[in-house]
C-alpha cells in the first residue's frame, strides 16, 4: 500500500501540490523527501497576526487548492488531515502560488496523525476543526484509522470541506465550528452547528456565502466537486477581474496568433531568444492566471470559462491551430511575442 503511494505521488508533476523528491529507509523508518520551500507557515504566521486574507486572495487559494486536489484525486489520493500548515507558500514575500503538502498520507502513512507530529487535538495544528462531518462521525464512535472508513467519493467531499473550512478561518480568524474543547467541535461538525456565515464574512457578498454553505454541507453529497468550484462562474469572474490578466488581450493575442503564416511562427520562435526576461516573467504570469487546473496546459474550456463572451473566437482559435490538448506555455509565449507591449528594439533586429 505504501509503495502504491508512492508510486502514484511521484506520477504528480503539479504547480500547487509539493514535489516529492525521492523516498529512501532503513530498518526502521521510511524518509519522504520533498521539495524545499521558503514559505512553510506563511499563511499560519499571517493568522497569528490577525491579517486575515481579503476576498480576492481567499479566492485564489480557493482555485489552487481545488486544482491540486482535483489533481491528486485523479490518482486516488487525497489529504483528508488538514490544517494552515498544509498549505505552503515559495516564500513568506508572497502568498501564492500556493502548493499544498500531505496527500495521499492519511490511512496509509498513519492513522491519526503524522508520527512526531502534532496530535488531533492540539491547539497548534487545530486539525480537530478541519475534520470533516463524516470523518469527525468515526472520530467520535473511537475508530482507530477513520480515514479507511470512507470511499473514494466520500475522501474527495471531505476535502472540499475540509478545505471550505480552511478559507473561513483564513477570512476571519476562526473556523465555522467553534468550542471550548475539540469534543464540542467535533460534535457541532457533526450537526452542522457552524457561526453565522454572512455575520462572520462580511466582506464576502451573498453569491459567495452560498458557495461556501454548499461545500460545508453536512450531507457530502450535497458538495461541490473540486472541478464544479473550479469552473464555478462567480469565482472565476471575481479572481481574473480583480487580477492583472486582460482576458480580452490574450484571446486576441491567440486568436491573431492562429492566423499567422507557418513563417511568421519560426520568426517568433528566433525572436524569443532575445525577449526580456521580465517580459517572459509577465507572460508566464498571465498563462498561469488562464490555467485553472494547474496543469501547465489551457484547454478550450478552460479559456472558454474565463472569457465565455468571446467563446466563438476560441473555438475559430482552437479550430485553425489544431490543439490536441490545450495550448502549452511554450505556444503560449510564441502568441505573445508580436504584441506591441512585447517588442524591443533588440527584437526587431
Amino acid at each position: 500500500e505504501i509503495l502504491g503511494f508512492v508510486r502514484a505521488y511521484q506520477s504528480i508533476d503539479h504547480i500547487h501540490i509539493i514535489k516529492l523528491q525521492d523516498v529512501c529507509e532503513d530498518q526502521e523508518n521510511l524518509y519522504l523527501i520533498f521539495e524545499m520551500l521558503n514559505g512553510v507557515g506563511s499563511l499560519c504566521s499571517r493568522m497569528a497576526q490577525r491579517n486575515w486574507l481579503s476576498l480576492n486572495e481567499a479566492l485564489k487559494v480557493l482555485q489552487e487548492l481545488s486544482a491540486a486536489l482535483s489533481a491528486g484525486s485523479r490518482s486516488n489520493l487525497c489529504l483528508m488531515d488538514w490544517s494552515m500548515w498544509n498549505i505552503i507558500s515559495g516564500s513568506f514575500f508572497n502568498l501564492t502560488p500556493i502548493k499544498l503538502f500531505g496527500l495521499g498520507m492519511a490511512g496509509v502513512l498513519y492513522d491519526k496523525h503524522l508520527p512526531r507530529g502534532h496530535p488531533l487535538d492540539s491547539s497548534l495544528r487545530n486539525a480537530f476543526s478541519f475534520r470533516s462531518p463524516e470523518l469527525s462521525r468515526w472520530d467520535e464512535a473511537g475508530i482507530k484509522n477513520s480515514y479507511k472508513k470512507l470511499s473514494m467519493h466520500e475522501r474527495t467531499a471531505s476535502d472540499v470541506w475540509s478545505m471550505a473550512a480552511i478559507i473561513v478561518n483564513a477570512l476571519c480568524g476562526h473556523p465555522p465550528c467553534t468550542g471550548g474543547t475539540d469534543t464540542i467541535v467535533r460534535q457541532r461538525i457533526i450537526k452542522g452547528e457552524m457561526c453565522s456565515l454572512e455575520q462572520e464574512l462580511d466582506c464576502v457578498p451573498p453569491a459567495g456565502i452560498t458557495i461556501i454553505e454548499r461545500a460545508l454541507a453536512t450531507d457530502w453529497a450535497k458538495r461541490h466537486s473540486t472541478d464544479g468550484l473550479l469552473s464555478e462562474p462567480w469565482i472565476i469572474t471575481h479572481v481574473i477581474h480583480n487580477g492583472q490578466t486582460d482576458v480580452n488581450e490574450v484571446v486576441t493575442r491567440l486568436h491573431n496568433y492562429a492566423f499567422l503564416p507557418i513563417i511568421m511562427r519560426a520568426v517568433g520562435e528566433l525572436m524569443l531568444d532575445a525577449m526580456q526576461s521580465e517580459k517572459l516573467h509577465t507572460i508566464g504570469e498571465m498563462f498561469r492566471s488562464i490555467d485553472l487546473r494547474g496543469d501547465g496546459e489551457v484547454d478550450c474550456h478552460e479559456l472558454i470559462a474565463v472569457a465565455a463572451h468571446r467563446r466563438e473566437d476560441i473555438k475559430d482559435t482552437w479550430g485553425r491551430l489544431g490543439f490536441e490538448g490545450g495550448v502549452k506555455p511554450h505556444d503560449f509565449v510564441l502568441a505573445n511575442v508580436f504584441a506591441p507591449c512585447m517588442l524591443s528594439e533588440r527584437m526587431i533586429e
